[in-house]
């Protein structure tokens, strides 16, 4: 059977039954696609998927019996730790039975016991707990804790970079990327070379490209500009060296400016403190001065600092490229970008602006794949640690009144100081007389004979024990998920309102243009817009399609210059044909620069819930703007960790 095949029967193993078009949104492949490899499995396993009106659905009476031994293993053995988790994820509070378990794994209950082990380290990553009680297995956790965990599932890794790997071995194909990432990395280390994770994944990437590029018949032209480049330098060496050493499938004939394109992605890595200008030999100084100038006015819309000298180097080189492609009329085509929009709905629109900025200061052409690769390197560079550490957490102010053993409780509270999302502000006193306005923390900690009580006073034991940290950490993420309840709800009441939810009940559908003038009347009349908005609408939407295979469609500007910040909420009463997609919901965004930092933040969370087709399911049989409205605000709350 072929791996997608595969991954049909594992989906269908972790629920009772899917539709068709939920499977094809999450194999990303079309319904005929999914119907016609169900019949090519029942032709070759007869009876093994069952349809009804409910779906799709395992014939759990065949138990995979028919199927033979080495696709058995391909089923099991090869994915026992993620159809573990989806089972346990659709189970109820009652758990699932270890027995049963072990049965439909076609493993011992001794071998099931070793999977739920190594099982347990990988969901706690995502601050899920797996426990065995009375031979029963529960997972315990957050509904939103379980969505990231599932997200991981589809997409390869618990986090951002390992979504990025996945969706770019989507976009290249039958490429491995495991296999390209230990090849350049095994090349590189016996030259001494070691790359930083970033720029590793920078260079793997622009193989993974070059090899899907030169599969299809397309070479670079050579570059006047890397002249520069000796046949002996090292960059040009390891280039060469890398593509010998490429497995059959991979090793096609590389035109020597294949090569030196892909050399200069080695330069200022090749040797130590190398000049951080080294790569603008090989940038035209105009597109270097526009890139500069498109970074700051990122900086200043979207509030995010992407002038780095080590990410401007990578994202300059990648543009030449871009702008040699564009001229020889060589762009990158793909289908594949609208899982990165879906997936990374701001790092899409930084890459839509940049873009724009860029065709009109260069008079280059893009197209949707273009915009998502390079939304993958901004992606990846905001998905390094120096970065992530800089990222706002919602903070816990903490109080501790200690009599004595001052260092004892520091170091009781620097465990729970890193504690996941949130920061801790520790004022530590030694002095039992001192006067605090207790209202301005958060949490109050006592210990010692001190037997003040309240609503967030905690008493500790002189010397804490470990029942006291838990007491704590409890505390604190009830906290964290109290102001994390509040600062949604202060969002929802000030970018949300009922007086902005339109219930388009016309005879006959829109076209999109003349919905974007609707709504630019509507924004006006209500001064959160003016007239220019219009051309700001359509001067986005002809970049990139805001429409979601959802049904949703998010048109907004890319200047931030409304009046207010504001969403538009339409719900089509006959859907609109936009960007190839039937339209049944339309949220108008209205942004003003001054909301970037907390609206970015709302605005990636309601994607998250309208990119879910159950969600916009649920909203559209809404009967008024009040259960609309309520109905997003319960979606994006059991989304909050």
């Amino acid at each position: 059977m072929s791996s997608l095949d595969n991954d049909i029967i594992n989906y269908l193993r972790s629920k009772s039954h899917i539709k068709a078009r939920d499977l094809a949104m999450l194999l990303n492949i079309t319904t005929r696609t999914v119907r016609n490899h169900i019949k090519v499995i029942n032709q070759k396993f007869p009876g093994l998927i069952l349809s009804s009106q409910n779906g799709y659905a395992i014939n759990s009476s065949r138990r995979y019996d028919s199927l033979p031994n080495k696709e058995l293993k391909d089923l099991t053995q090869n994915s026992n730790e993620e159809y573990l988790t989806m089972y346990l994820l659709r189970s109820s509070d009652a758990g699932e039975s270890i027995f049963n378990l072990a049965n439909d794994l076609f493993v011992s209950e001794s071998q099931l016991r070793l999977i739920l082990k190594s099982l347990k380290r990988f969901v706690a990553k995502f601050n899920l707990q797996i426990k065995i009680k009375h031979y029963r297995v529960y997972l315990f956790g957050s509904e939103r804790n379980k969505r990231k965990l599932i997200l991981s599932l589809l997409y390869g890794k618990g986090n951002l970079q390992g979504n990025l790997k996945d969706t770019l071995q989507k976009l290249v194909g039958n490429i491995s990327m495991e296999v390209l990432y230990k090849t350049i990395k095994n090349v590189c280390v016996s030259h001494q070379i070691y790359l930083t994770p970033y720029v590793m994944e920078n260079i793997v990437m622009h193989y993974a490209i070059a090899i899907e590029r030169i599969r299809n018949g397309k070479h670079v032209t050579l570059d006047p500009a890397l002249n520069h480049l000796s046949s002996q330098s090292v960059e040009v060496i390891l280039a060469s060296e890398i593509i010998n050493k490429l497995p059959n499938n991979m090793r096609l004939y590389f035109y020597q400016s294949d090569i030196e394109q892909l050399a200069i992605l080695f330069i200022g890595n090749t040797v130590k403190n190398t000049a951080n200008n080294a790569v603008e030999k090989f940038v035209a100084e105009d597109v270097a001065v526009v890139l500069h100038q498109t970074l700051k006015d990122v900086s200043e819309n979207f509030l995010i600092e992407l002038n780095k000298p080590e990410f401007f180097d990578r994202l300059a080189l990648h543009v030449q490229g871009l702008v040699n492609r564009s001229e020889n009329g060589e762009l990158i085509s793909n289908s594949k970008a609208i899982e990165i929009k879906i997936t990374y709905p701001i790092i899409y629109d930084i890459a839509v602006y940049i873009g724009s900025c860029l065709s009109s200061k260069l008079k280059i052409k893009f197209n949707d794949s273009e915009i998502a690769l390079l939304a993958l390197h901004i992606g990846a560079f905001l998905d390094s640690p120096e970065i992530i550490t800089q990222k706002l957490k919602e903070k816990v102010y903490i109080l501790a009144i200690i009599p004595e053993y001052k260092q004892i409780l520091n170091d009781f509270i620097s465990k729970i100081q890193n504690l996941d999302n949130s920061e801790i502000e520790l004022e530590v006193t030694t002095n039992i007389f001192n006067q605090y306005n207790f209202d301005k923390f958060d949490i109050v900690i006592v210990s010692g004979d001190d037997q003040r009580i309240g609503g967030n006073i905690i008493n500790v034991h002189p010397l804490p024990t470990r029942n006291d940290l838990k007491r704590i950490e409890e505390v604190v993420k009830n906290i964290i998920s109290s102001k994390k309840t509040l600062k949604l709800n202060e969002m929802i009441s000030c970018y949300l309102s009922a007086e902005l939810v339109e219930f388009n009940e016309f005879k006959e559908p829109f076209s999109k243009l003349n919905f974007l003038k609707y709504a630019t009347q509507i924004l006006e009349k209500m001064h959160i817009a003016d007239r220019q908005f219009l051309n700001e609408l359509l001067e986005r939407e002809n970049m990139s399609t805001t429409a979601f295979p959802t049904g949703v469609v998010i048109p907004h500007s890319m200047h931030m210059n409304a009046l207010k910040t504001k969403i538009l909420i339409v719900k089509f009463e006959k859907p609109v044909i936009w960007g190839g997609q039937r339209i049944k919901f339309a949220f108008v965004v209205a942004q003003n620069t001054k909301d970037a930092q907390i609206f970015n933040d709302f605005f990636q969370q309601l994607v998250e819930v309208l990119s879910d087709i159950y969600n916009v399911d649920m909203l559209y049989n809404s009967e008024s703007s009040d259960e609309l409205l309520n109905k997003i605000y319960q979606f994006m709350k059991n989304n909050l960790d």
